[in-house]
Formats: structure tokens, C-alpha cells, sequence
């Protein structure tokens, strides 16, 4: 086959793939965060959550700052959100910051079928990080994140239900939950 055009095929495969491979981000600015996810394992819990714009679509940050906050829940669930901050209920507090590479594309199972949602990954946050083991079976995860501008705070938390097991490793005992 003549150099030339193997060459130029092996270029048009490659700007083919990255077409296809590479899917922008949509970058409007965020008005909530929606869909926090809290997965437990067996080191720590792995926080991830969508922001939406106006739109209702979601969107990404170029440059923002965050903060996760884990806490025992409150004995009132009405409380959980926006909830008040009450430290004898804090088992880790963190600052995130937040760019572009934080997010991904990832495909979820929707009524009309699947569609792919931006999803900011917050990290993975181990539970030798905890100030001390959970002492309710419930927690609350909530995030907050302040974009570039600054000009307001959107928050968002979750309820999580502690798997007794991965405290073990940690604390080394299940913890005896209220």
C-alpha cells in the first residue's frame, strides 16, 4: 500500500476515535447540585454528585471549591436538609477543590431509557480519615459547592445507611449503633 495514503487513513481512523471518544463537557453555570451518591467500601466512601443548570441539564465547573461534610443524622430526618451544623455530630469535614478533570460522563438508567449525566467525583474519602466510628446506623453526607464567582453556595446531602463491615478494619469492631 502506498505510504502516503496509509498514512492518511491511519489519521482519519485517529480524528474518527477522538470524535467519538471525546465528548465535551457542558460548562453552564450550575443553579443546584442534585443526585448525591454516597457508595461504601470497604477503605472509605466514595462521594459523587450532578450539577444542573438552568436547563435542568447537567453541567461542569472549570474552577470551584467544595466541602464534604459526614455526620451521625439527626434524630429528626426533617432536619437533614438544609439541617443545622452540630459538631457533636461530625465524623469528617474536608475542602475539595473542584476543576474540569473532576468530571465525567457516565451513563444512568432513566424512564425513557439511558442517557449520560455529567458526574462530578468527589473523591474517595477513607474512613481512617473519620474522627471516630458512627454512633447511629444513619449518616448524612452533604456537599457543598461554591463556583468560581462566588456568588452563592449550592449544597446538597444524602442519607446513608452504614454497612456495619467497613468499620471493622477501621475501629477494629463493629460499631454499636443507636
Amino acid at each position: 500500500m502506498n505510504p502516503l495514503i496509509r498514512t492518511r487513513m491511519v489519521a482519519c481512523a485517529m480524528a474518527f476515535l477522538a470524535s467519538v471518544a471525546c465528548t465535551r463537557l457542558q460548562l453552564t453555570p450550575p443553579v443546584s447540585v442534585e443526585n448525591v451518591r454516597a457508595i461504601q467500601s470497604e477503605f472509605g466512601i466514595e462521594v459523587s454528585f450532578e450539577l444542573i443548570d438552568e436547563d435542568g441539564r447537567t453541567t461542569a465547573l472549570m474552577s470551584g471549591d467544595g466541602v464534604i461534610r459526614i455526620e451521625d443524622a439527626p434524630a429528626d430526618t426533617e432536619l437533614i436538609i438544609p439541617g443545622p451544623l452540630d459538631s457533636t455530630r461530625l465524623l469528617l469535614n474536608s475542602r475539595v477543590h473542584v476543576d474540569r478533570t473532576s468530571f465525567a460522563h457516565v451513563s444512568v438508567p432513566g424512564r425513557r431509557g439511558e442517557r449520560t449525566v455529567q458526574v462530578c467525583r468527589f473523591g474517595t474519602f477513607p474512613y481512617a480519615r473519620f474522627l471516630r466510628a458512627p454512633a447511629k446506623r444513619f449518616g448524612v453526607v452533604r456537599v457543598a459547592i461554591v463556583p468560581p464567582d462566588g456568588s452563592r453556595v449550592l449544597q446538597a446531602a444524602r442519607v446513608v445507611e452504614w454497612e456495619p463491615f467497613v468499620f471493622e478494619a477501621t475501629v477494629g469492631h463493629v460499631p454499636p449503633f443507636q
